[in-house]
């Protein structure tokens, strides 16, 4: 080991974090300057990690990482706080959050001091400094490995609560109006929400909210591939046959259709069976492409021909009845135990259905199984971002209680668990929601992957779909069932629709797409 100099500065009374840190860094000899809070612990490669990361990157000014919250012993990991990993994304989650976990962060010395250093600011310090290092033009990273363990306690939601900690964070807001970095009505969303957060809102109320904004962690081990794991009960077993179960209805576009169906059909492990309903009229466009895989479904497809026979089983509706009765009609006629369902629009990874049988057949218990998406706008290469779920059983119960735990055209399920909860129902826009719901009271073992399993296609009429009146009625009655049923406290409930109200009813297609985006989105 080296020669480490242990330098101690002390002050004669206490003058606050800032002031602290500023002193420090005066007396800090180096070019490269962690900091390191007194009741935390640090990786043992946390020094490491961030070292490389400035060997790569010269222009860096600063860099940071995630980090885990304990309660009284590290192995007791209650939550995870993700902040975004690219400068770019960092710049735009300053606009609403802090972008950084101040404990993990190292930097040059020189950047924090020509951006003024730390000043004397109550309780928001770092996120003060952060936004004047971003106006001199600094280069920010975050990595996506845990560099420290932070140490939490019952009293973290009262210390983040009070009229001080408010008009300390009304201050940095309007400091981030007065130099142009939000608008108006950014300073007044950001400001509305803080007064009812930090003011409002009891202690305890509080500390739910805060939880909403941090990553439950998975207890599963996502640096393993899921073939890696678990494939090699695919080569030792026999294989259970399953179907896919897709809708298509009249404004499909017929090319998007065809790629979809490509990626069915084009898959390292086949299904023995496709169930697509035709919710009500269709053009020619469409039925040509029901016609051609009916062809292609009994012969070979691109350089492959099919290893096996796919039946592929066309039930026409007269009339559009909407998604969720139409996949009620899909599941009904799906011939086989496991699904798997399919939006008619998407490409599915090619070996989605490997990895979701492989995790099946060592996890027979599982009763529905979903992944990783990546949207897509136009080129299939052009990604727009990625909808990360939660991966344990735990974790996707925790998480059906703010938000939706799967990514619906990604799921595989068991035909008799979703029967057994009353298949899809007729609801606007969130019939897989409502079916999650009825399958968590009815105790079903809900799981994801942590690969990308679907490739999905969006478009900015996708934020004008998620928005309105009918759709907030919509998600209203969920919460509202999740309520009566005892999923979810009133004090959840009242969070959950004050949410959703914001954002799909008072907010313009512009800001909710924005919100979607930075929120829900990585």
């Amino acid at each position: 080991m080296s020669v480490i100099s242990f330098n101690t500065i002390h002050l004669e009374q206490n003058m606050g974090h800032g002031n602290a840190r500023r002193v420090s860094l005066e007396h800090s000899r180096n070019g490269l300057v962690a900091l390191m809070d007194s009741d935390d612990i640090s990786l043992r490669n946390r020094f490491a990690i961030q070292i490389s990361h400035f060997i790569k990157n010269p222009k860096l000014s600063i860099c940071g990482g995630q980090i885990n919250e304990f309660i009284d012993s590290p192995s007791n990991i209650i939550d995870k706080r993700k902040v975004p990993t690219l400068h770019n994304d960092i710049k735009q989650y300053m606009k609403h959050r802090c972008p950084m976990n101040q404990v993990s962060v190292m930097f040059k010395k020189e950047d924090v001091q020509k951006a003024g250093g730390y000043r004397d600011w109550y309780c928001n310090e770092d996120y003060y400094l952060w936004i004047r290092m971003m106006l001199q033009n600094c280069m920010f990273e975050n990595t996506d490995e845990t560099l420290v363990n932070v140490r939490v306690g019952h009293d973290m939601a009262s210390r983040r609560g009070g009229l001080m900690y408010f008009q300390s964070e009304a201050r940095l807001q309007s400091f981030m109006l007065k130099e142009k970095i939000i608008t108006p009505f950014q300073w007044l969303y950001n400001v509305g929400l803080r007064f009812g957060g930090e003011v409002l809102l009891s202690d305890s109320l509080r500390q739910k909210t805060f939880s909403m904004f941090r990553s439950k962690v998975d207890l599963e081990d996502k640096s393993t591939s899921t073939i890696d794991k678990y494939g090699e009960i695919l080569r030792d077993a026999d294989i259970p046959p399953f179907s896919v179960a897709m809708c298509v209805y009249g404004k499909d576009n017929p090319e998007w259709f065809d790629e979809a169906l490509h990626s069915v059909i084009d898959q390292t492990l086949q299904p023995d069976e496709i169930v697509l309903v035709v919710d009500g009229p269709i053009p020619d466009s469409i039925q040509n492409v029901i016609d051609k895989y009916s062809k292609v479904c009994g012969g070979g497809i691109g350089s492959d021909s099919l290893a096996k026979l796919i039946t592929l089983q066309v039930v026409y509706l007269k009339e559009n009845q909407g998604l969720g009765n139409a996949l009620r009609k899909a599941v009904a006629t799906c011939g086989y135990e496991i699904i798997a369902r399919m939006d008619s629009d998407d490409i599915a990874v090619r070996n989605r259905f490997e990895l979701q049988l492989a995790y099946l057949m060592s996890h027979p218990n599982t009763d529905i199984l979903g992944g990783q998406i990546e949207e897509f706008i136009g080129e299939i290469t052009n990604v727009a971002g990625r909808r990360i779920v939660p991966l344990t059983d735990a974790n996707c119960k925790a998480y059906l209680k703010k938000r939706c735990p799967f990514n619906h055209m990604s799921v595989m399920y068991k035909k008799e668990a979703v029967l057994k909860a009353g298949n899809y129902r007729d609801w606007f826009y969130n019939e897989d929601y409502y079916l999650w719901v009825r399958m968590a009271l009815d105790k079903c073992v809900f799981a994801n992957l942590p690969e990308v399993l679907v490739q999905v296609r969006v478009g900015k009429e996708m934020y004008a779909r998620r928005g309105g009146g009918k759709y907030f009625r919509s998600e209203e009655k969920i919460q509202r069932l999740m309520l009566q049923n005892g999923l979810i406290s009133v004090p959840r409930y009242l969070v959950n629709v004050g949410e959703r109200l914001i954002i799909q009813v008072l907010m313009p297609n512009t800001l909710r797409g924005w919100v979607l985006r930075k929120f829900a989105r990585k």
